[in-house]
């Protein structure tokens, strides 16, 4: 059964996904950062709405220095990726009608089990919804 409302939707459309050299570089450059171990958060302020209509842009990032195989480095981005498709509801309800960008930089070196990634990824929500 589908529901109808489509502000609660679990999805996470290409719309969604920071893609732009432009806008991650302004990201990285000016963007304020803070780390709920083991990602790294890094956002920007909000702004108002994108063209496309997306509240939250993303970007997971696992670097190689930390795995160096790459099924490796895809497993820890598949995790972040569904921890944040599953969790991100509230933030963009409580973006209304502005958006922001937002990285996760994945910063340990073990692979992680589902659990601790949402965990993390939940907390910093909250966290992100209380200073919005």
């Amino acid at each position: 059964m589908q529901n109808s409302n489509s502000t609660n939707r679990y999805t996470l459309p290409k719309s969604e996904k920071l893609c732009s050299e432009k806008e991650i570089a302004a990201l990285f450059a000016h963007g304020k950062s803070f780390i709920k171990f083991p990602i790294r958060f890094v956002y920007s302020e909000p702004r108002e709405l994108n063209i496309d209509g997306s509240r939250c842009k993303i970007l997971t990032s696992v670097p190689k220095k930390r795995f160096k195989h790459a099924v490796d480095r895809n497993r820890v981005k598949r995790l972040m990726r569904e921890a944040y498709r599953l969790n991100k509801n509230d933030l963009t309800e409580v973006l209304g009608d502005r958006s922001i960008s937002l990285a996760f930089v994945y910063i340990d070196s073990e692979l992680p089990s589902f659990e601790r990634v949402e965990k993390s990824m939940k907390s910093a929500l909250e966290k992100l919804c209380r200073e919005f």
